[in-house]
C-alpha cells in the first residue's frame, strides 16, 4: 500500500531530526576536541637586533619567553670587572678586558643567564622565577609589556592578585630594593610579581613602559628601531691621528638633544677627512635605542658605562664631544671621565704636548651649567669668564691639585706632573700646574 502524504511528511521529519541530532553530536565532538587539542599561542618577533620567541600555554596559565642575544649580563660583567680589578689606573691596565672569575651577585640565583640566551617560564599560580624578569634587557621587557606579557598578566589578573595577597600574608610586604639586600629568592619573586601586576595600571615603579613607548607600542614601528651598534669591550687598535670621541651621544642623557646637531657636524667632518670616529656607548639597547647621531657607523664603538676607556691613543690631537661635561664633587661627568682617561692613555706612548679640542656646541653640560654654555655660545660673557667657570668644573674636588675621578677606574692626574693650558680659539687664557707633561684644552664655539 502506498503511504499517505501525511505519513511521508512525518517520516521525512523524523529523518531530519535524526540528521540534525547527528550534526549536533558531531559539532559538540569537534568543539570539545578543539578545546582539548588547542595548540599553545606562539609568536616570534624581530626587535632591533633581538629575536624573541613567546609561547602561552593553551590553558593561558603559563608563558614561556626566550630571546637572543642576551646583552645585560655581558655589559654589567664588563663594568664590574673594571671596577673590581682596578689597579694602577694610570698604567697600561692589563686587567681591562679580563673576564670575571665569579658570577655577579644578582645572577647567582640564575647562573644560566650568563650566556647569550635569555629564557623564563612564568606561571599565574606560582611566584617562582618571576624575579628573572629583572635580569632581562630593558627594551625586550618593555616591548613584551606592550604585547604578550601584558596580555598574559591581564588575562590572569585575578589569580595574580590573589597570589600577591597570599604571599604578603605568608612572608610579609615586598622589599623594594631587593637587589641591594640579602633578600631570599621568594622575596625577590614577590616584588617583581607585584610590579608586573602594577604595569596594567601604569603604576609600576620598576617596569617603565613609557620610556620606550614611541618605539615599541605598535608592531608597525618595529622597522623604526635601529639595529644595535656593535660594541667592543675595548680596542687595542693604535690611534695615531686626530680622532673624534663621541661620549654617550643619546637622548637618555641629553634629553633635549642640545648637542646633537654639533655632534652630527663633527662626525660628518671627521668622516669626510677619513679620521677615526669612536663612540663610547653605555649599556646595551638603552644606549642604542636613544643614540641620536645621524651617522651610526663609527670606526668602532666601545662599551663605556661612565666615560671610562682604555684606548691606545698615540695621537697628539683629540676632539671630545658629548657629555656630561665637568666634575661635580663626587659626581663625575662621563665626558670628564673620557677626558681624564684620554690624557693618561696618551702619555703612556708619548710625552709631546697633547691638544684636546672641546667644541662647546657639541658638548652637553649638567643643568647647573647650561646657562653658562648658552651665554658663551651667544657671546654674552667673556672668554675669560667662561674659562674660569670651566676650570672650576674640571678641578672641582676636595684637592684642586688633581684632575681625575674617585671611581678607582680612571685615577687622578697631579698638577705636579701636568700643566694645563686653557685656550679659546688661538687665545691662551691661562695656565694651571707645573708639570712637564703639557695638555692644551682648546675650546671653540
Amino acid at each position: 500500500m502506498c503511504p499517505s502524504t501525511g505519513d511521508f511528511i512525518r517520516e521525512k521529519a523524523q529523518v531530519h531530526e535524526i540528521n540534525r541530532f547527528k550534526k549536533m553530536i558531531l559539532l559538540v565532538f569537534l568543539w570539545t576536541g578543539h578545546v582539548l587539542c588547542a595548540p599553545s599561542i606562539t609568536h616570534t618577533y624581530h626587535l632591533s637586533s633581538y629575536t624573541i620567541h613567546t609561547e602561552i600555554a593553551k590553558d593561558g596559565n603559563t608563558i614561556n619567553i626566550r630571546y637572543s642575544p642576551y646583552e645585560k649580563y655581558k655589559f654589567h660583567a664588563w663594568e664590574h670587572s673594571r671596577t673590581e680589578q682596578a689597579s694602577h689606573a694610570l698604567g697600561p691596565r692589563p686587567y681591562w678586558d679580563k673576564p670575571l672569575k665569579e658570577i655577579l651577585p644578582e645572577w647567582k640565583a640564575a647562573p644560566d643567564l650568563t650566556g647569550e640566551v635569555f629564557s623564563i617560564s612564568l606561571s599565574a599560580e606560582s611566584e617562582k622565577g618571576w624575579h628573572r624578569l629583572s635580569l632581562a634587557d630593558d627594551i625586550v621587557l618593555a616591548f613584551l609589556f606592550y604585547h604578550d606579557l601584558f596580555d598574559f598578566v591581564k588575562g590572569n589578573l585575578d589569580k595574580l592578585k590573589m597570589l600577591v595577597q597570599q604571599l604578603e600574608s605568608e612572608i610579609g610586604k615586598p622589599i623594594a630594593y631587593f637587589q641591594y639586600s640579602d633578600a631570599s629568592a621568594r622575596k625577590k619573586d614577590q616584588y617583581i610579581l607585584l610590579q608586573a601586576v602594577k604595569v596594567l595600571e601604569d603604576k609600576s615603579s620598576y617596569f617603565d613602559r613609557k620610556k620606550f613607548e614611541p618605539w615599541v607600542k605598535d608592531l608597525q614601528s618595529l622597522n623604526r628601531i635601529p639595529a644595535s651598534i656593535t660594541k667592543l669591550s675595548t680596542s687595542s687598535t693604535a690611534i695615531k691621528e686626530h680622532a673624534l670621541l663621541v661620549v654617550h651621544g643619546n637622548y637618555r642623557y641629553d634629553a633635549k638633544g642640545l648637542a646633537k646637531n654639533g655632534i652630527d657636524q663633527y662626525v660628518s667632518l671627521f668622516k669626510n677627512q677619513r679620521r677615526p670616529v669612536i663612540f663610547l656607548m653605555d649599556y646595551a639597547e638603552d644606549s642604542d635605542l636613544f643614540w641620536y647621531t645621524q651617522d651610526r657607523n663609527p670606526s668602532f664603538a666601545v662599551f663605556s658605562a661612565g666615560g671610562e676607556h682604555n684606548l691606545r691613543l698615540e695621537t697628539n690631537e683629540l676632539t671630545i664631544v658629548g657629555g656630561f661635561f665637568g666634575d661635580y664633587d663626587t659626581h663625575h661627568g662621563c665626558h670628564f671621565a673620557a677626558l681624564v682617561d684620554a690624557i693618561s692613555r696618551r702619555f703612556l706612548y708619548s710625552q709631546q704636548t697633547l691638544k684636546i679640542h672641546f667644541p662647546v656646541s657639541a658638548v652637553f653640560p649638567y643643568e647647573e651649567e647650561l646657562a653658562l654654555f648658552k651665554n658663551f655660545l651667544g657671546g654674552l660673557i667673556s672668554d675669560e669668564e667662561f674659562i674660569k667657570s670651566v676650570h672650576d668644573q674640571l678641578f672641582f674636588s676636595e684637592d684642586s691639585a688633581y684632575l681625575g675621578t674617585s671611581n678607582g677606574i680612571s685615577g687622578t692626574l697631579s698638577t705636579d706632573d701636568y700643566r694645563f693650558e686653557y685656550f679659546v680659539g688661538e687665545k691662551n687664557i691661562f695656565s694651571y700646574g707645573t708639570g712637564k707633561r703639557v695638555v692644551e684644552f682648546r675650546f671653540s664655539k
